[in-house]
């Protein structure tokens, strides 16, 4: 952790510096805030001050960007209603799930 604090105060120095890449996402700075930017189109997503909550607001935003390219559609176990699947662990639909819990 030590290595990575003299790389970041030096990439604090310039106006704009990408800080940390999670494509496709990236922590800039500029002036005093933290920016979260959509490396795809360049525009700003999150503002803070704040480097902790940038970097945890990027790590929501790609983790719902996996998950939205690892889900499909497919239908639901006991009724067969269509729903967004993320995986084998997630084949019934809201209300099923909440109809027969003990499935679960």
């Amino acid at each position: 952790m030590n290595a990575v604090r003299p790389v970041i105060q030096h990439a604090l120095k310039s106006a704009i510096t990408i800080l940390k890449a999670d494509p496709p996402f990236a922590i800039g700075r500029k002036g005093g805030a933290y920016h979260v930017i959509d490396t795809r189109t360049d525009s700003v997503i999150h503002e803070t001050e704040s480097y902790s909550v940038a970097a945890a607001r990027m790590g929501i935003l790609a983790k719902e960007f996996r998950r939205s390219k690892t889900t499909r559609e497919r239908p639901c176990m006991c009724c067969q209603t269509i729903i967004k699947s993320e995986g084998p662990h997630h084949r019934l639909c809201d209300v099923c799930r909440r109809k027969r819990p003990g499935l679960i």
